[in-house]
């Protein structure tokens, strides 16, 4: 069975597109976090209460607080983590559970994620230097981590965006689940390289795909008290993992 893990904050209008998909799926367990938000979603998942496990916060919690209480319920030998902006489509992660069902090695991996426009979004990732990402972020360099050569084919990236992420069960169990200091982003970052450290591989399958209609919303109000949480997280993760330079 694939336990489905979405968070929503202020998201209602997205989940009413994804939850009818999820919940045409067989053998799957859907779960629902939402971080308190005061758009109607509580409203709009009652309406699904026979379908999904659902769990209100009582304010914003952060990414990586809210995902951990959703992987908590997930009963699931795969967990499937998502975003509430993703088109699901169901082939492409009954495709990535066949591959990883075939290397027992892998312990994560990260479909091809598309713009709406059908633009190949940069999913999979280098970690940058924080010197870097703080010219990105202050002075919008636009210098990209992306692989663009080695994501025609299946390879191991850095890291996979959190977006889309198909984890085994028996690699959460074995890793720890996200770490809460980081309230939004880089969490997905950190996560792969602890799964890394345990000795697992995270893979990118460009194969199959979904549509992610990403928000980007640090970006859009880069000075927002969001930002400052995001910017927050990347300077414990810098001093986490060491990764100065760049």
């Amino acid at each position: 069975m694939v336990s489905y893990v979405i968070i929503s904050w202020q998201g209602r209008h997205l989940l009413e597109r994804l939850i009818p998909l999820l919940a045409a799926t067989n053998d799957s367990q859907i779960i629902v976090v939402d971080n308190g938000s005061t758009d109607g979603t509580q409203a709009y998942l009652q309406q699904w209460e026979n379908r999904l496990t659902t769990l209100t916060l009582d304010r914003n919690r952060g990414v990586a607080y809210a995902r951990n209480r959703g992987i908590e319920l997930a009963q699931g030998e795969w967990i499937c983590i998502l975003d509430n902006d993703i088109c699901f489509e169901e082939a492409t992660v009954n495709a990535m559970v066949g591959y990883m069902e075939s290397h027992e090695d892998v312990g994560l991996t990260g479909c091809r994620l598309l713009y709406p426009d059908g633009t190949v979004q940069d999913s999979c990732k280098r970690y940058p230097g924080i010197g870097q990402k703080m010219k990105n972020l202050l002075f919008r360099s636009k210098v990209r981590y992306s692989y663009p050569d080695e994501m025609q084919t299946v390879f191991e990236p850095e890291y996979v965006i959190g977006a889309c992420q198909l984890i085994r069960k028996k690699v959460i169990d074995e890793t720890g689940l996200l770490d809460e200091h980081i309230f939004y982003g880089p969490e997905d970052c950190d996560y792969c390289i602890r799964v890394r450290e345990k000795g697992w591989k995270v893979v990118y399958i460009p194969t199959v795909s979904m549509v992610h209609d990403c928000q980007r919303k640090t970006n859009a109000r880069p000075f927002s008290t969001l930002a400052w949480k995001h910017l927050k997280g990347l300077l414990y993760f810098y001093r986490k993992h060491k990764r100065f330079i760049g």
